[in-house]
């Protein structure tokens, strides 16, 4: 019953928050409450994912908050499992942009990218609903 709130609240902290240690602080709670939580978070999931991409351009030039933002698809495309492609056309272009060699942030992101990457396949419900993701890497 707190996990609504706490997150609907976490994510309009993150719109808000101007500096980078409230950025940090507020998705490191987020990711600890996505992990806790485990499958009890699913109902959450989609929601908090729509946000995703405006987190994402919102950090741009800051590549530590775009390892936060990739650090929450990891979790969060974890949760879905199986159900995972409901959600690529939320997190492929962070993981595009992330794994980019003519990204100047890749090399800060790469890691990270290729981590949501791999989440991604593993959690790809069959081949062919993973072809899409083979086509990132460089």
């Amino acid at each position: 019953e707190w996990v609504g709130p706490t997150m609907q609240l976490l994510v309009r902290l993150l719109g808000a928050a101007a500096e980078l240690d409230s950025h940090a602080a507020a998705f490191s709670l987020m990711n600890l409450v996505i992990e806790r939580m485990g499958d009890h978070i699913r109902p959450f999931v989609s929601p908090i994912l729509q946000l995703m991409p405006q987190l994402w351009a919102d950090a741009d030039g800051s590549p530590l908050v775009r390892i936060q933002v990739l650090l929450s698809m990891q979790r969060l495309v974890a949760v879905m499992g199986p159900e995972s492609p409901a959600c690529y056309s939320l997190v492929l272009p962070a993981a595009s942009s992330a794994i980019d060699v003519a990204n100047p942030e890749s090399l800060s992101l790469c890691e990270d990218g290729l981590a949501l990457l791999l989440v991604l396949l593993r959690s790809a419900p069959s081949a062919e609903a993973g072809a899409p993701l083979l086509g990132l890497v460089p």
